[in-house]
Order: C-alpha cells, then structure tokens, then sequence
C-alpha cells in the first residue's frame, strides 16, 4: 500500500481509530436506532479519516514487519547495508552450506567445524534442556538461506539478554545438522553488528573467532578475505570443448583452465574458488577472464583432484564448454 502516499507507520496508527468508528456506526444503524438527523442531504460528504503526523518505522522494523507478516522481506534485506562488515568477519554462510550440500550431502556439514556466521535473527524462544537448564533457539537468516543459532549453560547467561529479533549478529561456534536437514550452531560467542569502527578488532580478538579463522584455513573449504590467486596476462590458447569429461594423461603435466565471463569480486568467483579448494588435488588450474582476455594462475590451495567426477560436478557449475586441458 506504499503508493497510497502514506507512511506505513500512518497508515498502522489509522486502522484502530478507523475500526473503531466502523462498530460505532454499526452499532447506530441497527434497526429503531436511526435519529432524525440520519435522514439529510445524502450527497454530504463522508467522514474524513484523521492522519496523525509521524515518522515512518526504521527500515530494520519495517522489514522485520514484512517477514513477520508475509514470510519474505519485501522492500530489500535487512542485511544489505552490513555486506562490508559480513565480508569481512564471517567464515562461512548459507550459500557455501547450499554448496557442500549439493556436492557432498548433509554429512560434510554435520561435522562439528567451528564457523562465523552473519545472520537477521528473526525469531527467539526460550527454553529448557532435559537437565532443567535455561536455553535459547535463535533463528537467523544470512542473504542466501536460514540457520538455526542454540545457546546453553554460561553461552546462554553471556548472551541470550541482549539478542534481539530484527538485529544482525555475528555468531561464532560448531556446525551441525539438525533432524530435518536444517543447518544448527552451538554458538560459543555473538556480537551485534554496527557501525563501530572498534567492532572487527574486538571480533579478531576473540578465542573463538581465532579458531574459526584457522579451522578455516586448514579445512576443506577455504574462502580467504583476500584473494588466493596471482595475476598475470598471457595469450590465450584456443579451447579444448567438453574437456571437463576427460582425464589427463598419465604422461604429461596438465593446468586446467577454466573461462569464467564474470568478476573475480563476484559471489560467483568465490563459489568457484570454494569449488576448487574443496576438491582439492595436484592439477594446477587458471582462470581466464574473459572481459579482458587476461590469464590468472590460481594458488596451490585450488589445486583441483582431476577425476571424472570432479571434473562432470566442475562441468555443471561452470559449463563443459568452459574447461580446458593445456
């Protein structure tokens, strides 16, 4: 109802005012309550509707507002204005998890990794264990899916007091899979995210967040905050088609290289990036971008294992069409 001309929080304030005169005069127009003065001119105007002069709601609240009532965020996401901040600080996220997923199933991620993770919490109840103790179930939504956040014992008495719905936080703590495939953390430690310039020193700081850093460099899947690769511009070869199904010989040292059409800052880039460091291998691999034509030599760490299922998995996501053997 935005194009109505009218803040949402105006519009709000008018409908107990507005339902309360409707029963009003329902109430009038029962039959034998009619007065003398019901019987006037019926072309006199209606009754206006007062609208009261206040500031629209946050936009934090007005999209909580539109999760709480429908289901989705309607006008943006919450967490937009916290990408800086999220690119930063956070290890892992819902898009990574949709990933390994999809590759590997549950079990990859039911594995106990200590994780940093951004999330909207959009609800939080309050509960008991079977040991009668205090916990907490936070649900969060990050920009690609939703995760669950279970506070217990000292975590519990530490943070569940100043946890808010419709806040960001960064959550630190172990990865599970919960029955149903929902992804769950023991969470460890939080902090809220704001403008604080003293914040991302106070989180790099933390225990917990420092394990999470390592965790993260020395697994699987290595998303680094700066680039993994090297960059240097050479002629590019012509492309071998549908090479993505084809193992190399035994014989001759292969460098995959792959035709990426995007950015190297791209959420998709950095998908690829975690593609290739999950499967990690001794084949060497470049990216040749194709907006400038220029060559980029990936570090050891996205080394890719060249096996024929890799490669067809490596197929899906980037396209046959795109892979090399040179």
């Amino acid at each position: 109802m935005d194009s109505f001309g009218l803040t949402r929080s105006q519009m709000t304030a008018c409908v107990q005012t507005e339902l309360d005169r409707l029963a009003h005069e329902g109430s009038r127009n029962i039959e034998g309550q009619l007065s003398l003065f019901d019987f006037g001119d019926a072309s006199a105007a209606g009754p206006s509707i007062y609208i009261p002069d206040i500031a629209e709601y946050p936009d934090s609240q007005k999209l909580g507002y539109e999760k709480e009532m429908v289901g989705i965020y309607l006008s943006g996401n919450p967490l937009a204005s916290y990408t800086k901040i999220i690119s930063e600080v956070a290890t892992f996220d819902m898009s990574e998890a949709s990933d390994i997923l999809a590759l590997s199933g549950s079990d990859a991620l039911d594995d106990n990794k200590q994780v940093a993770m951004c999330g909207m919490v959009t609800d939080k109840k309050t509960g008991y264990t079977k040991k009668k103790t205090m916990m907490s179930t936070v649900s969060c939504e990050d920009l690609s899916g939703s995760f669950e956040v279970l506070l217990f014992g000292k975590n519990f008495d530490t943070f569940n007091r100043f946890i808010e719905k419709n806040k960001p936080y960064l959550f630190v703590g172990r990865r599970q899979m919960r029955e149903g495939g929902e992804l769950s953390m023991f969470a460890d430690c939080c902090f809220e995210l704001t403008d604080d310039p003293s914040l991302i020193s106070r989180i790099r700081n933390d225990r917990s967040y420092q394990t999470a850093l390592r965790e993260r460099d020395g697994g699987q899947i290595a998303r680094p905050s700066q680039p993994v690769i090297t960059k240097e511009t050479v002629a590019p070869k012509e492309p071998v088609q549908q090479a993505a199904v084809l193992a190399p010989e035994d014989n001759k040292e292969h460098v995959m290289r792959i035709h990426y059409s995007g950015k190297p800052d791209s959420k998709g880039f950095a998908r690829l990036l975690n593609f290739l460091a999950y499967f990690h291998g001794n084949m060497a691999v470049e990216i040749l971008f194709e907006s400038d034509k220029s060559i980029t030599r990936l570090d050891d760490i996205c080394r890719i294992a060249p096996d024929e299922a890799v490669l067809n998995k490596l197929a899906e996501l980037v396209g046959a069409e795109n892979i090399e053997m040179i």
